[in-house]
């Protein structure tokens, strides 16, 4: 199981590095595993960019940069962001 940063880390490292390494690594229900969606991310202010969240095939990849394609996106401010974690 991947541990969840001590310290803060940035956006990008959040989402394209350890988001992909946690769900490798998670003991998810088969139920999860089998879903094939997309989400989309958007962190308004500094610090703050796009994703587009895959989930298919078992496997969570991120795209940078874009949220084209997601079935639904999630906006907020990295302030925001940054407190619900």
């Amino acid at each position: 199981m991947v541990e969840f940063p001590a310290s803060p880390i940035p956006a990008a490292e959040f989402f394209e590095r350890f988001l992909p390494r946690a769900f490798a690594a998670a003991d998810l229900p088969d139920a999860l595993r089998r879903l094939d969606t997309s989400f989309g991310v958007f962190l308004e202010g500094l610090g703050g960019g796009e994703w587009l969240v895959l989930l298919g095939g078992g496997k969570l990849r991120v795209e940078p940069g874009t949220r084209r394609g997601a079935a639904v996106s999630v906006v907020q401010s990295v302030a925001d962001w940054r407190g619900a974690l």
